[in-house]
C-alpha cells in the first residue's frame, strides 16, 4: 500500500505501469485521481468471454504465507457515492469487508476474502497473466487484469471502488445503457504519463503520475451495444459528448468476447488496447498512455516508456 499522499487508482481493466498506488489518492493536488476508467495497453488476460459467473474456490482469509508468493494485493471500497469532489481518494470512502477476490476462471487458486478495512493479499501463480474479479452480494462483479507476476514479487493494485448493483445501473442508465446481464461493461480511459494540457485528475502506477486528458475520443472493434459514453466534468455520463471531458473516462457496454479500442486526439498520439467483455460483469481500467504532440507533431511529453511490465 501506498502512503496516503499518492494519487489512487480509479476503475477500470489497464496494464498501465508497475504497480499502481492502491489505498492512496490526493484530489487536492492538480487534480485528484481520475475517475473511473483505465489505463494504458490493457492486454486480453485469458478471460473465459463465454463465462458470466464467479468460477472460484471458497475464499480463505486472505493471509498467504509469508515468502510465497507472488501475491496480488490492494483494497475495496463502497463507490457507490463516487463523486468528483471526493476524486479517487480511498480514504474518503468507506472500506468494503467481505469482497470475495479470486482469479477469474481459475478454481485452483484459493480466493481472498477483505477485511475490515477492506485490503487483501492474493497469493497468485508465476509466469502468467491474470485477471482478478471482486464480487460481494448487492455490488457489481468487476474485473482488474495484472500482467505475469514473478516468484516472491507483490502487485501493489488499485484500489477497487465497488459500487451498488442500484447505483451502477444508474449510472449506465443515465448513459443510456439498460441494466442487461447477458452484457458486461468497459470502464475505459486515456492519459499520459507526467502533465498535459488540460488535465487536472491523475494518479500513480507504480513510479509513473498518470493524468487523465480531456479531447481523447475512443472506437471500438467490434461494435459495443452502447458506447463511448464520456463523463462530463463531474463525472456524470453525458452522452451527447463526442470526446472525453477534463475527466478523462467513460464506458462501453458491450456482449461478451475480446476487444479492440483505438484512441485518437488532434493533440495526443495514443494508440490501441485490447480487452475482453464478461456477462455482467465491469472490467475496470482499460486504457492507454499517450504522448502530447507540438505544434510540428513531435511527441512533448514522452509516455513511450514500456509501463506495462508489472500489469498492475
Amino acid at each position: 500500500m501506498r502512503p496516503t499522499e499518492l494519487a489512487l487508482t480509479v476503475s477500470l481493466t489497464m496494464t498501465l505501469g508497475a504497480a499502481i498506488a492502491a489505498c492512496s489518492s490526493n484530489s487536492t493536488s492538480p487534480g485528484g485521481d481520475a475517475g473511473g476508467a483505465g489505463e494504458e495497453d490493457s492486454a486480453a488476460t485469458g478471460i473465459d468471454a463465454g463465462g458470466g459467473g464467479e468460477d472460484a474456490a471458497s475464499p480463505d482469509t486472505g493471509a498467504a504465507d509469508a515468502g510465497a508468493g507472488p501475491f496480488v494485493s490492494g483494497q475495496v471500497v463502497d463507490g457507490s457515492n463516487l463523486t468528483a469532489a471526493k476524486a479517487f481518494d480511498a480514504t474518503q470512502y468507506s472500506p468494503l469487508p467481505g469482497v470475495q477476490v479470486c482469479l477469474y476462471g481459475q478454481s485452483s487458486v484459493p480466493c481472498a476474502t477483505t477485511d475490515d478495512s477492506g485490503k487483501y493479499n492474493l497469493a497468485v501463480p508465476v509466469g502468467t497473466a491474470l485477471t482478478v474479479s471482486y464480487v460481494k452480494t448487492g455490488y457489481q462483479p468487476t474485473l482488474y487484469a495484472i500482467g505475469a507476476q514473478t516468484a516472491g514479487s507483490t502487485d501493489d493494485a488499485p484500489a477497487i471502488f465497488l459500487s451498488s448493483t442500484s447505483s451502477f445501473d444508474s449510472l449506465g442508465t443515465k448513459g443510456g445503457a439498460t441494466p442487461d446481464p447477458t452484457k458486461g461493461t468497459i470502464l475505459f480511459g486515456g492519459g499520459t504519463i507526467g502533465p498535459s494540457p488540460g488535465a487536472i485528475n491523475h494518479e500513480l502506477f507504480g513510479t509513473f503520475d498518470y493524468y487523465y486528458v480531456p479531447g481523447y475520443s475512443v472506437t471500438i472493434a467490434p461494435a459495443a451495444t452502447v458506447g463511448p459514453v464520456y463523463t462530463s466534468a463531474d463525472w456524470q455520463p453525458d452522452p451527447s459528448l463526442t470526446a472525453s471531458s477534463n475527466a478523462g473516462w467513460g464506458f462501453f457496454q458491450a456482449a461478451p468476447g475480446n476487444y479492440t479500442l483505438t484512441y485518437s486526439s488532434p493533440t495526443l498520439n495514443c494508440g490501441t488496447t485490447t480487452t475482453t467483455v464478461v456477462a455482467g460483469y465491469a472490467t475496470t481500467y482499460v486504457g492507454v498512455a499517450c504522448t502530447v504532440l507540438g505544434d510540428g507533431g513531435t511527441p512533448v511529453v514522452d509516455a513511450s516508456a514500456d509501463a506495462s511490465a508489472d500489469g498492475g
